[in-house]
């Protein structure tokens, strides 16, 4: 069995931006569905890795400067000390912490090591991240972002809601777990793949899409020092806070990317933090993801740290709303995934709150939290309670359920009929 051209194409771009074997095989057995052929692809992306490798350092043995040393020779042709060589080359003497003559290459040098001198940063996180801003308005040219167009449109909008991803977070901490489960980077990286892959299908499936709308709602990072926002007992973790943040920014970057160029169709986010797992840790954190998306993809985020977060669809009348469910520091109660009537009036407070002029119009409220699937058809509000992206926590397992290896909830809006068709892609 051989690929095609059209997989052979795929695993070549594929390769230049995922490390992994194992990632790679994973969303092109997805995406060509070659059921059952793990262990083939797996060698077709090692054997092209490993031929595009060759190509570049053939083209490196050819045309590749050489690295740059400062000699060890002087001006006379002597070999110079290490005092000498400090002195010849301006450079500190007295913060050298060691140092070796490498003399085996074309041009002798020093490798020194110098003692580090670290100084606390007196910036506060929003000079921080101005300074980011800056940095990456110089390294990367405006981006301008899509306008929606009104001739040649099928009036569905795709809804991606990336909720409970609880980067970081270790689903069986003593290995004793009656439901085993990974939750690594890569482990993570495949479960973006599995939902572009998904909402291909889904676009198949409705006919196409005018514009896709991801929603964040909350806990996306499991915790800042292993603790939710209200402390109390810590939290089994397998990251450290700064992998959290990296990953999460990653996965999204990895989502949002995917989707443009696998369906060709353009992307909006909107972000709601304030999670009682996330907190002020994910609004930083989402901070950065908007700047790379911005100034890398052109992709717009709108970011929230209240209580909820409302927004009118691009291109259409219909208001959104998301929200967590359980916010950072006073919900006592949780929204629960299925509401009855006396939940009712809690929502429609909210509504009224972000939609002012528009809560007659019968929003969508989008939540997470519960890590369960539910929607209701109520008077005056569609109610989505998302699945949880990442595979249930040893707590909730024992406490409450298992319910599996995690999902992504999706809406399909079509703006002409005013109906809403909700599904889950499975991990």
């Amino acid at each position: 069995m051989r690929y095609t051209p059209e997989v052979l194409s795929e695993i070549k771009r594929l390769v230049k931006k995922e490390n992994k074997n194992s990632v790679v095989a994973r969303f092109v057995i997805q995406k060509f569905e070659l059921t059952n052929k793990y262990d083939a692809v797996w060698k077709w992306v090692n054997d092209i890795r490993n031929e595009e490798s060759k190509i570049l350092e053939s083209r490196g043995s050819s045309g590749e400067e050489k690295k740059f040393v400062l000699s060890a020779w002087n001006d006379e042709g002597y070999m110079m000390d290490i005092d000498q060589y400090c002195d010849h080359y301006k450079l500190p003497r007295k913060d050298v912490r060691s140092y070796k003559l490498v003399s085996h290459t074309g041009t002798p040098y020093y490798n020194v090591k110098f003692e580090e001198h670290i100084e606390a940063l007196k910036v506060t996180p929003q000079q921080y991240l101005e300074k980011m801003e800056l940095a990456m308005k110089e390294h990367f040219p405006p981006v301008k972002s899509f306008k929606m167009g009104s001739s040649g449109l099928c009036g569905n909008i795709g809804m991606v809601n990336i909720s409970d991803l609880h980067v970081g977070m270790h689903p069986n901490k003593d290995d004793n777990s009656l439901w085993d489960a990974k939750w690594d980077r890569d482990t993570i990286i495949s479960t973006i793949m599995t939902v572009i892959n998904g909402m291909s299908v889904f676009k198949k499936q409705n006919g196409g899409f005018d514009l896709l709308v991801v929603n964040l709602t909350g806990d996306l990072v499991d915790g800042f020092n292993q603790e939710t926002t209200r402390g109390g007992h810590k939290l089994p973790q397998v990251m450290s806070n700064i992998e959290q943040s990296d990953v999460c920014v990653e996965a999204i970057l990895r989502l949002v990317e995917g989707l443009t160029e696998e369906l060709s169709v353009p992307v909006v986010v909107y972000a709601n933090a304030n999670s009682n797992h996330g907190g002020d840790f994910e609004y930083i954190t989402l901070q950065k993801l908007k700047l790379h998306l911005n100034y890398k993809l052109g992709v717009d985020m709108k970011l929230s740290n209240k209580l909820a977060l409302g927004y009118i669809i691009p291109g259409t009348e219909k208001p959104v709303v998301i929200l967590h469910g359980k916010d950072k520091d006073f919900q006592s109660r949780p929204l629960p995934a299925y509401i009855d009537d006396k939940d009712d009036y809690k929502i429609e407070s909210i509504i009224n709150a972000v939609h002012k002029e528009r809560a007659s119009l019968k929003p969508l409220v989008i939540k997470g939290d519960s890590h369960r699937f539910v929607q209701q058809n109520k008077k005056n509000f569609y109610w989505i309670a998302n699945s949880a992206c990442s595979p249930d926590s040893d707590w909730v397992k024992n406490n409450f359920f298992n319910a599996g290896t995690g999902a992504c909830t999706v809406v399909v809006y079509n703006k002409i009929t005013d109906t809403a068709l909700v599904g889950n892609i499975d991990f």
